[in-house]
């Protein structure tokens, strides 16, 4: 690789799609970010490649059955062009605790709200001998009541209803039809 190649984090993946992050000197040169959109586009398992010359990002969206293992392909790719590389995933992490720290500083108001959940946190904490940690009770929380108000609204999974269905099915084709001998005479009133 190059001296000059810059180093790529990826900021975002979920299958099928995948943004990189350039450094921030690289906006300075969208010639480099239409390069490594022209190098990806034709890739195999590539379904559009775009760019950000603003925030210095590329967005890839791929074929999750062709490229399996995106972050190898992707870097596949980068070493064999010289362009860029792909920096290592703990450096991923990284960069996102640098950038929300940036936003932090540059807020006030998300500072203060910080340090006051931090303090609350603390203060639980000592007052519960450290049996109780904000930190994973109020996730905890958020992720039961979510689940709790969605449940209510979501309607009948698909599998139960086609287990009823069967069900319902099933004792329809099993039962026996009544016995006549045992119904009632009926009075024919038309003879």
């Amino acid at each position: 690789m190059p001296a000059e190649a810059h180093t790529a984090k990826i900021a975002h993946h979920t299958p099928g799609r995948m943004r990189l992050k350039l450094p921030s000197g690289i906006k300075q040169h969208a010639h480099l970010l239409h390069e490594i959109r022209l190098l990806l586009k034709p890739k195999p398992g590539v379904k559009d490649v775009s760019i950000n010359t603003t925030t210095g990002s590329v967005l890839i969206h791929y074929d999750s059955d062709k490229w399996q293992n995106a972050r190898a392909e992707l870097e596949q790719a980068a070493n064999d062009s010289g362009l860029f590389a792909i920096a290592p995933e703990g450096e991923e992490i990284q960069a996102v605790e640098e950038e929300a720290e940036f936003l932090a500083e540059h807020s006030d108001i998300a500072r203060t709200i910080v340090n006051f959940i931090k303090d609350v946190n603390q203060k639980v904490k000592r007052a519960t001998n450290n049996a109780v940690d904000l930190n994973v009770l109020i996730p905890l929380g958020a992720a039961i009541y979510s689940f709790l108000e969605i449940e209510s609204e979501v309607a009948t999974p698909l599998w139960v209803t086609l287990g009823i269905f069967s069900f319902n099915s099933f004792v329809a084709l099993h039962s026996h039809p009544p016995d006549k001998s045992d119904a009632a005479p009926r009075n024919n009133l038309l003879t």
